[in-house]
């Protein structure tokens, strides 16, 4: 067992150097132009990023990388997937056994305390399967992989290496670094084409995107809601969206979503603008409990389709002895002032964002 621990902490170290952020220290010289440089175009370089603590709980990081990855696809004509590790035991599990060609990892990760990376390397180990890899000394992080796909990580090192002393480098690092003037966040250009399809103002949706989630792309929730725009799996599986941590996938199935509610509430009879504050407000606590609000708004003799009116009633649901007094109403309880406040604060938002941008 100890040495399978330690062919462990030795995988999650050398992977994270190349793929990272910012400007690279080089530990382990690039082998530029060798015979080992092999092409990878067509190829699907399985990548994985340990996601946890600070990069996932900052998030910008961690759209960062996938925005440095997406980058590095482009320019070399292949595909990489990516997914989200736990613990420092699926890294190594996931690269010892060729499960993932390579990995993303922080300094300083410690695998049952038998090795630790530092900025210097890893504590040796003699494993056929552990290679390690160059360090980027302005990020805590390093890319690591197996010795026999030293070839991916070379190649990666290059194109990075090229890449970070570009301008389309520096325009992402401003981006992720701080928000410039014209910019809500780092992701508007995305958040811009996906309003679209909504046939709403870009900084409305990009107000419910920071609402969400401040913009951090690892956030998760205790309820399984991830991402930009905390999507639930199911929801993500409903669009076929297959990495809900992908920032531009993430947002893909959030407007899906709520282009679904806004249809429903039109459908309804509602007007364009009820029909978008209702999508607001169900993408917070659900479509069913708005439609219950509303149900015990027309038995009160209010306008339901209007969002003010049924904004009123939200709150007294509460109560569990007032949702029993109307007919066809199935929620028991609910926190309607949550939602009114979730809806008045996008709004706030919005409109700061419209006098700002």
């Amino acid at each position: 067992m100890t040495g399978m621990k330690k062919i462990v902490s030795y995988v999650v170290a050398a992977l994270v150097v190349a793929l990272l952020i910012l400007a690279p220290d080089y530990t382990t010289r690039v082998q530029s132009g060798s015979h080992m440089l092999k092409s990878i175009a067509v190829d699907t370089l399985r990548c994985g990023i340990l996601a946890k603590d600070a990069l996932a709980t900052r998030g910008h990081r961690l759209g960062l990388l996938y925005e440095i990855f997406r980058k590095f696809e482009k320019d070399n004509s292949c595909h990489i997937s990516v997914e989200l590790f736990s613990s420092e035991e699926d890294v190594v599990n996931s690269l010892v056994y060729g499960l993932k060609d390579m990995a993303i990892v922080q300094y300083g990760v410690n695998v049952d305390s038998l090795a630790v990376l530092t900025r210097d390397g890893v504590e040796p180990v003699e494993s056929p399967y552990l290679f390690s890899s160059i360090g980027m000394s302005e990020q805590d992080y390093r890319v690591v992989c197996r010795a026999e796909d030293y070839s991916y990580l070379a190649k990666f090192s290059s194109w990075f290496r090229l890449y970070r002393n570009t301008a389309d480098y520096e325009k992402l690092m401003r981006r992720f670094r701080h928000n410039p003037p014209a910019s809500t966040g780092p992701y508007d250009d995305m958040i811009r084409t996906a309003a679209v399809k909504l046939n709403w103002d870009w900084r409305l949706l990009s107000a419910l995107i920071y609402k969400e989630s401040h913009f951090k792309i690892g956030l998760s929730s205790s309820k399984g809601a991830i991402g930009l725009m905390q999507i639930k799996q199911y929801i993500a599986d409903m669009y076929g969206i297959k990495d809900i941590y992908d920032p531009q996938q993430n947002i893909e199935a959030g407007t899906m979503y709520l282009k679904d509610l806004q249809d429903k509430f039109r459908r309804m009879d509602c007007d364009s603008l009820n029909s978008v504050l209702f999508a607001i407000a169900s993408y917070n606590c659900g479509d069913a409990r708005i439609a219950d609000g509303m149900k015990i708004a027309e038995q009160k003799g209010i306008d339901h389709r209007q969002w003010n009116n049924v904004r009123t009633v939200l709150p007294l649901m509460e109560d569990s002895t007032f949702c029993k007094s109307f007919q066809d109403v199935r929620t028991k309880v609910f926190r309607g002032q949550r939602t009114v406040d979730y809806v008045d604060d996008v709004l706030e938002l919005f409109e700061d964002y419209k006098d700002r941008f």
